[in-house]
């Protein structure tokens, strides 16, 4: 309760403040702003008040410094996350917010608070992440255990092989059983792929992997319900956006997962919208020989729900929308 009512406080601040400007029109040079170079990182904000609840983040070199540190070991957990502004990344090389466990040298990190976008913008976000042991994410955040609220990205160019999302390439945390939760955020532009791999097998040899877990949202969900039962992918949309990979890629979701059971994991993915987005089934390499498409597990909802025998979920849980989407296989069999 105390977190919400900090939260409550810091928002309704800033609107105050807002409302409270000269309402009078700027000069169009005055109001025009400069997108991210791709090499400013600003920690300012956090280093001169470690210990503040509610953080605020205006521009890219603010936001890189928010991934440098998480990426460091700062994980924010139970602070909040205010976007004060839009923001231009530029398509400038983004490093996303949070990685995956990295088996070579056994760490992980995840952003664990609150990101709230206030119905701010992030655009032209060029997104990059390979290797990794073959765990690589890539999105504007690539490991979330915590939640991002009221927040567009738009115009995306998000390349991984192995997990991509418009907000997120991987989220939850195993360990903890816990899940992130994404809250009225919305993709909207661009493409989102996922490459196979080549990468070394229990054997030492070198085998074809990965192409797989790419979602409009969310790459990889892992369990479809927070801790008190409520949905962690709610009034999300995508849009105009093309989804590449070989396996288990959807419009919204890539792959979900839940311990549970499948209708666990496809309940947390509740009210979202899927709209004029291409799925393209990259069948290159065909590691696994697939036969037919639906092998592929590509979805205009959810790709694939681990441990169901139907694979592709189109219409999810009925709250759950698409139109004008198109699935295709290149090359074809």
């Amino acid at each position: 309760m105390r977190k919400i009512l900090i939260w409550a406080m810091a928002v309704a601040s800033i609107l105050c403040f807002a409302g409270c400007k000269n309402s009078s029109p700027e000069p169009k040079d005055a109001i025009q702003k400069s997108s991210w170079d791709g090499k400013s990182v600003d920690i300012s904000w956090y280093s001169d008040r470690e210990d503040a609840e509610v953080y605020q983040i205006s521009n890219g070199a603010e936001l890189a410094g928010l991934s440098a540190l998480v990426n460091s070991g700062v994980l924010f957990e139970d602070k909040i996350i205010l976007l004060t502004d839009d923001i231009d990344l530029g398509m400038n090389e983004w490093t996303p917010i949070g990685v995956v466990e990295d088996k070579a040298i056994g760490y992980r990190r995840a952003f664990w608070g609150t990101f709230d976008g206030m119905n701010h913008t992030i655009s032209n976000l060029k997104a990059v992440s390979e290797g990794n042991n073959g765990l690589a994410s890539a999105g504007l955040f690539g490991e979330l255990c915590g939640s991002v609220y009221n927040l567009a990205v738009k115009n995306v160019d998000i390349e991984s092989t192995h997990y991509a999302g418009g907000i997120a390439g991987h989220t939850g945390d195993y360990m903890a059983a816990r899940s992130a939760e994404i809250i009225n955020c919305h993709v909207d532009g661009g493409t989102i792929t996922s490459r196979a791999e080549e990468i070394h097998n229990d054997k030492g040899n070198l085998v074809w992997d990965n192409g797989d877990k790419a979602g409009g949202i969310v790459g990889y969900l892992y369990y479809g319900f927070d801790s008190t039962g409520k949905p962690v992918i709610l009034e999300c949309s995508v849009k105009n956006v093309t989804i590449k990979a070989y396996r288990d890629f959807g419009g919204l979701v890539g792959n979900a997962n839940n311990d549970k059971t499948d209708k666990a994991a496809l309940g947390g993915i509740v009210n979202n919208r899927v709209e004029n987005v291409r799925l393209v089934i990259d069948n290159s390499q065909n590691y696994n020989g697939y036969e037919t498409q639906d092998n592929h597990n590509a979805g205009f909802i959810v790709g694939r729900i681990t441990n169901t025998k139907s694979g592709s979920v189109e219409g999810a849980d009925g709250t759950n929308r698409y139109e004008n989407c198109t699935i295709e296989i290149v090359p074809e069999y």
